[in-house]
């Protein structure tokens, strides 16, 4: 069987989608041939100038400014997303996402209601939204953690919100599988980008390198985002409810 992993003439929604591991993942839809739309939170001029550098021919690339947090959102984005393709969408992915690495005696209400804010109820209620306007055959793809997995410390928020993300993605799978939509969950380990730069300690950056066998480094955006760019492809066609891990080999679970 020929491999069909072009993604010419799909479009797609990526939430978070002006930087890191989403910047990527836009780019790498985009190189498969898809033209996508994204969201992002507060960098417009970051956001217009992707937009600018890869759109190109009949491939549109469009951001959308939207907090992943307000509910109220949901349905401004749904609407955003028919105004540009308004044949609808065939391929989404949750890729916003973040967390508070605290010890849990250190947690508050607040963090723990933004947290699971954006990773859990962000997804579900946007995938609601937008379930009617997704083409069939589709594709659902969220963006897990190896922190549901890990006993990380400070990871109380990050691991419980991320694991929250796989039940649903494994519910989703049976319940839209019938309906032509494939959902699925692609986790990154420690990756190379602004927010890892900025938020973790060199000691643990260094404790990720020493237990990732593959080259003993961290991740690099491009490198995850090409296996979200297959699992949304025809090639992964007969993958369904399943959590795929992209992190060098950082533990063997």
């Amino acid at each position: 069987m020929a491999l069909t992993s072009t993604l010419s003439g799909r479009t797609a929604l990526v939430t978070g989608g002006a930087r890191g591991i989403g910047a990527a993942i836009v780019r790498d839809l985009v190189d498969r041939g898809a033209s996508v739309f994204f969201t992002y939170l507060s960098n417009k001029d970051l956001a217009t100038d992707m937009c600018r550098k890869l759109s190109s021919g009949s491939q549109r690339v469009v951001a959308f400014q939207a907090d992943a947090c307000d509910r109220a959102s949901d349905g401004k984005i749904v609407s955003a997303v028919l105004e540009a393709f308004p044949a609808g969408i065939d391929i989404l992915v949750h890729n916003a996402g973040g967390s508070v690495v605290k010890p849990l005696e250190d947690l508050t209400y607040e963090e723990y209601r933004r947290v699971y804010e954006l990773n859990v109820a962000a997804p579900l209620f946007l995938t609601q939204a937008l379930l009617p306007n997704l083409k069939r055959p589709g594709r659902i793809i969220l963006i897990g953690s190896t922190g549901a997995r890990l006993g990380m410390f400070g990871g109380s928020l990050l691991g419980g919100a991320k694991a929250g993300v796989e039940g649903m993605m494994r519910t989703w799978a049976q319940e839209l599988g019938p309906k032509g939509v494939t959902v699925n969950c692609v986790c990154p380990g420690a990756t190379d980008t602004d927010k890892m730069a900025k938020g973790a300690p060199e000691v643990i950056e260094k404790y990720f390198k020493a237990r990732t066998p593959i080259e003993q480094r961290l991740g690099r955006p491009e490198e995850f985002a090409t296996v979200v760019g297959f699992v949304a492809s025809d090639d992964a066609r007969w993958i369904a409810g399943k959590c795929i891990l992209a992190y060098g080999g950082h533990y063997m679970i």
